[in-house]
């Protein structure tokens, strides 16, 4: 009879700590939730601010939208060279610190995509004489991008793109 009662105290004394673990459980995971909402709320508009200022920069940096914006200031190949890849290079400097809101696959693409239209200039650049119209190269280059560097830019893109989605995902 003893042992029942003791039995008893026992299950009665691990049901009271089962519950009292299962509320702070609880508890601790309500407090989590509210902290993540609230870090959320901040955070998010600076994440989207970052994604549309990486998706401009993809898009100055096309050949087909920078080429035109940029011959009409220089008269010659090797000034245009040089303008376009300033104009890349400032570009991403400026947008540089947008990388701590971007997840890392997507800035290893913009990264890549800079690159290959660098590569993409540089290379036509060697087709062409540097003392030439401005306009010589830009249709070389104009020519050469869809098939060399647009790829990546829109990779860069659509992997920018799959980021926003995914910070309105539930999870």
């Amino acid at each position: 009879m003893e042992w029942i009662i003791l039995l008893t105290v026992v299950a009665a004394i691990g049901g009271i700590v089962t519950v009292v673990v299962f509320f702070r459980k609880t508890e601790l995971r309500r407090m989590d939730y509210a902290y993540r909402e609230k870090n959320f709320a901040g955070i998010l508009p600076n994440k989207l601010q970052a994604y549309e200022r990486m998706s401009l920069y993809l898009e100055r940096i096309m050949p087909a939208n920078m080429v035109p914006r940029e011959v009409p200031k220089v008269t010659t190949n090797a000034e245009l060279h040089t303008l376009l890849l300033n104009t890349i290079r400032q570009e991403y400097e400026h947008n540089m610190a947008m990388q701590v809101y971007v997840s890392p696959s997507s800035w290893d693409k913009i990264v890549k995509a800079k690159n290959e239209v660098i590569d993409t200039i540089t290379e036509e650049t060697k087709l062409v004489e540097p003392q030439h119209a401005a306009t010589e190269l830009a249709i070389q280059i104009c020519g050469a991008a869809p098939k060399k560097c647009d790829f990546y830019i829109k990779r860069a893109l659509e992997s920018l793109k799959l980021d926003v989605l995914s910070c309105f995902a539930r999870k």
